[in-house]
């Protein structure tokens, strides 16, 4: 797990700067023996010009007949940094509208939630930890930055391929720091935007509660990037009518 942070720091010295230019596809159509599922993308994209979203699904049957059409809305959501370049924004699935019978203009909505109390970083952001998770740890530049930013390593000897670390060990106090200035340690800022609440047609709602992912290394329990589920309710109103926990 702690490749990418190694790489970081054999490989700095010899590039300077370097950018994604992702070649994407697009699935358009499932056709199988009961019918056919499209795709339209329809919407432009504000963080990728030139690049649509999806904002349409329709499944018909073998005869052309339509089963279900469903709309998705999205809302463009602003980076920390509330720049003005495409990568400063990111869109954010906000609902879906789902129409079910050929003869029924008749639409359920679900409605999606996020936690803003966060805000994300532009993409390309060095403000990662080792597993590639927002850890707001201050550096402004991105990948296609052409300053080198060395991560901030710990050396430990005599323990073969875990002699360097990306973060402190809890229980060994022998550690060196190898000087850089991008922190690679996990927290809690990995949980900004997730998905908190999901409302049905119906009026309930599914809400979310997360923590982040934790591991045991060499007999000590650290924190690890990105998060898991700690609880959901299903609601009604103000009344909560189940609710499950995870440990």
């Amino acid at each position: 797990i702690f490749f990418a942070a190694l790489s970081y720091l054999k490989y700095s010295d010899r590039f300077s700067f370097w950018e994604k230019h992702p070649r994407r596809k697009r699935l358009q159509k499932i056709t199988f023996d009961e019918g056919t599922v499209e795709f339209i993308y329809d919407l432009g994209r504000v963080d990728y010009p030139g690049e649509k979203l999806l904002t349409m699904i329709k499944v018909r049957n073998f005869k052309g007949d339509r089963i279900s059409t469903h709309h998705f809305v999205y809302t463009n959501v602003a980076s920390k940094e509330e720049c003005a370049e495409p990568e400063c924004t990111r869109p954010f699935l906000v609902r879906v509208d789902i129409m079910e019978h050929e003869e029924s203009d008749d639409y359920k909505s679900y409605f999606f939630e996020y936690d803003t109390s966060l805000k994300l970083p532009k993409r390309g952001s060095l403000q990662q930890d080792y597993l590639g998770y927002y850890n707001n740890n201050g550096i402004n530049g991105t990948s296609s930055s052409q300053t080198i930013y060395k991560p901030r390593l710990y050396f430990y000897q005599n323990m073969g391929k875990n002699s360097v670390l990306p973060f402190m060990l809890n229980n060994n106090n022998t550690g060196q720091v190898i000087t850089g200035q991008v922190s690679l340690v996990p927290n809690s800022y990995s949980l900004a935007g997730l998905l908190k609440k999901v409302v049905f047609p119906t009026g309930g709602a599914s809400e979310f509660s997360y923590e982040n992912n934790r591991f045991n290394f060499m007999g000590s329990d650290y924190v690890g990037g990105g998060a898991r589920i700690t609880e959901q309710k299903l609601t009604e109103g103000s009344a909560t009518y189940k609710k499950m926990t995870y440990a």
